[in-house]
């Protein structure tokens, strides 16, 4: 079929059925669709009887969603009778819906015989990734149908099953004695603890998520003399797989232990765990190192620091190219162990800062805070580490958020303020970018001095108040309040250009103001905000446009905690603000005022008591001081004597006259003298 123009003059209905046709036969059609009146069960059993296998695998995804609608059962009960005769891929989309409706308590319990008969079924499969899927299906059947899966589990976990079958039998008994709560349950325990030491690594592997299981039912003094001494048994496993599940495990174990039992474990693992750095098991070991020394800070000796320090130091000799940023990724909590930067620290992280490869120096980069917060004397030396991580534009990215924290403890940020200030000015149109760099520019602000680029930066900022997305608008007004409140003195000029946002047509203006005013109160005075801003603040309360009037309710709370406690006839006003919003069609509004006004009776005291009394002052006293600068200021320039004329003094020859700059009183009076005295000089000799 041809398209073109004189479609127009045809009847649209049959120009449509002939494409149709041509793109389908009627058979496929009656095959790919359902009729429209057919409600979300209907086209389930549709799709399940008559659908293509993508159909059913959307029945399978979207069956979580109408649960709860009469009929589902059937849709279950059709699933659980045509997935035998579905291919594995299909069977084990299937496993993670139904543990999802088994995890929602949906599931009707009259289908938990069938759905075990079918998960024993399907578990005989020798693919472990569906094995595996179906396990989950199988733990979560057993915290509600007990006894009959306990039962099942029991003989799956038999010695003479498959190692993909015990671990599925030995997970599900964990899941029978969390439904059970660990009570009653020396049977299933004594089974679970026996297979922590299965010959197979896979079934070690499956019961590291068994104890992780049984560890949060069990009481602390079980888990410290039963759970405790299998996960050190595993964590001394030779095999890198269960390694793998058993780190994690045992740094989740040390939040249910003492910290008696945590003493103990060090003295065990001194001797098990600071192998030779050569082997996969060590690799495995760094990668978890930072947290299993977190886990374990507070019951360490200085024998057993000395260790971690001479066991990590040790992999700067081995050339995996995989240990380097396993390194530079745990040193922070070694660091942090020690306390602070010493000479041996300090020369493996410079080591690692030069490594060139850019998973060594995203890590290094992601983790210079942490480690500048722990500098010790070593300030310079870690500072010359950061100016060579700037050097890299990639890296810049990742440290710009941590700017202010690096300047803080290593007691410079001149340069770093600098770099904040270019990228400042630079328009970008990656706006997380500039909101980070807007955040540094206020902490920065508001602890160091940086009275010399307020002005410039300001003027940066006040164009992003305008133009930016929300979330620039609402950082850029926060800075903007900062650095305006710190320069009094100079405010016209701003208050004024601020002030005209309030009047603009653009809606985009006008919230920028709202957001400006909702930063503007939380640092100046209730007076001065009032007396500056809200007038021009309140109209924007019933803006035509409903996103400068949402921007207003959303810093309702704001607005009214600005007012000061005396003003009954501002907070009159802002209760009818409140009222007619409730009175309102719009759902927004009427949320947000409802919030507004449970978050003004919680915050009420907060903000009018002797505590928020004494800030308010110290604000008064502080505006009080700069409006004094400010109006001594003319007078100053008033009192200065003015400008000194240039005077011709006495000529001493016609062709010559000699010129006398600058003369004050002084010395106009003593030239008076002079020429006196020469005039009387003259009328003598005559």
């Amino acid at each position: 079929m041809k398209f073109h123009s004189e479609w127009l003059l045809d009847d649209p209905i049959e120009v449509m059925t002939d494409l149709e046709k041509s793109l389908h036969s009627k058979d496929e059609i009656e095959n790919l669709s359902t009729s429209e009146y057919f409600t979300d069960i209907d086209k389930a059993l549709y799709l399940l009887d008559k659908g293509q296998l993508s159909q059913k695998l959307w029945v399978v995804r979207a069956i979580s969603s109408y649960m709860h609608q009469p009929g589902s059962e059937q849709v279950l009960a059709e699933l659980i009778d045509r997935l035998p005769y579905w291919n594995e891929s299909a069977q084990e989309e299937a496993g993670k819906a139904f543990t999802t409706v088994l995890s929602s308590n949906c599931f009707p319990t009259k289908y938990y015989e069938n759905l075990l008969l079918l998960i024993l079924q399907i578990l005989e499969t020798e693919t472990w990734s569906l094995q595996e899927t179906w396990g989950e299906a199988f733990a979560e059947l057993a915290k509600r149908y007990c006894k009959r899966s306990q039962t099942e589990a029991f003989s799956l976990s038999a010695f003479h099953q498959t190692d993909n079958i015990r671990s599925v039998g030995g997970y599900v008994l964990s899941a029978c004695v969390e439904a059970q709560k660990g009570e009653n349950c020396e049977d299933l325990l004594r089974k679970i603890y026996a297979m922590t030491q299965d010959p197979s690594s896979l079934v070690r592997k499956n019961m590291c998520k068994a104890l992780r299981i049984i560890m949060k039912v069990l009481p602390k003094k079980q888990i410290e003399s039963q759970v405790v001494p299998e996960a050190i048994k595993l964590v001394e496993d030779d095999s890198a797989e269960v390694l793998e599940s058993a780190l994690p495990l045992f740094c989740d174990l040390m939040d249910y232990c003492s910290y008696s039992c945590k003493e103990n474990i060090i003295e065990t693992i001194k001797c098990s765990f600071f192998t030779g750095q050569g082997n996969k098991l060590s690799q495995v070991k760094l990668k978890y190192f930072g947290k299993i020394m977190v886990s374990l800070r507070l019951c360490m000796d200085e024998e057993f620091r000395e260790m971690c320090t001479k066991w990590y130091i040790g992999f700067d000799n081995v050339k995996e190219n995989d240990i380097k940023p396993l390194m530079a990724y745990n040193f922070p909590a070694l660091l942090y162990i020690i306390g602070s930067m010493n000479d041996q620290l300090l020369r493996v992280f410079s080591i690692l800062a030069e490594d060139t490869r850019w998973e060594v120096r995203k890590c290094i980069a992601k983790q210079i805070g942490d480690v500048c917060k722990l500098s010790g004397n070593k300030e310079g030396e870690l500072f010359q580490i950061v100016n060579s991580l700037l050097e890299c534009e990639n890296v810049i990215e990742i440290l710009l958020d941590q700017f202010f924290i690096i300047a803080k403890s290593l007691k410079t940020h001149e340069k770093l303020l600098e770099i904040l200030v270019e990228e400042v000015c630079v328009k970008s149109s990656n706006w997380r970018r500039m909101v980070v760099v807007i955040k540094e520019l206020l902490s920065f602000c508001i602890s160091f001095d940086c009275s010399a680029i307020h002005e410039k930066v300001a003027l940066q900022v006040f164009e992003y108040l305008k133009i930016g997305t929300r979330p620039v608008q609402i950082s850029s007004a926060k800075l903007l309040a900062e650095i305006l409140y710190r320069n009094l003195p100079k405010r016209e000029e701003f208050f004024g250009k601020i002030l005209q946002l309030a009047k603009s047509q653009s809606y985009c203006h006008r919230i920028g103001f709202i957001e400006f005013c909702a930063a503007m109160s939380t640092v100046c005075s209730h007076m001065f905000f009032c007396k500056y801003f809200m007038q021009s603040l309140k109209i924007m309360c019933k803006d035509s446009v409903k996103s400068v009037a949402y921007a207003f309710a959303i810093h309702y709370v704001d607005f009214r905690l600005a007012i000061a406690f005396g003003n009954s006839d501002l907070q009159s006003e802002f209760r009818c603000i409140l009222n007619y919003y409730l009175e309102t069609d719009d759902k927004f509004l009427v949320q947000t005022s409802l919030t507004s006004d449970e978050k003004l009776d919680k915050l009420y005291n907060d903000y009018y008591n002797s505590t928020a009394e004494l800030k308010e002052n110290s604000k008064i006293k502080y505006e009080t001081e700069m409006a004094a600068k400010e109006s001594s200021e003319p007078k100053i320039q008033t009192s200065r004597p003015k400008p000194r004329k240039s005077t011709i003094a006495p000529r001493n020859s016609s062709h010559n006259p000699t010129k006398r700059h600058s003369l004050g009183e002084i010395d106009k009076t003593e030239l008076n003298k002079v020429l006196q005295k020469v005039s009387n000089k003259r009328k003598v000799l005559k």
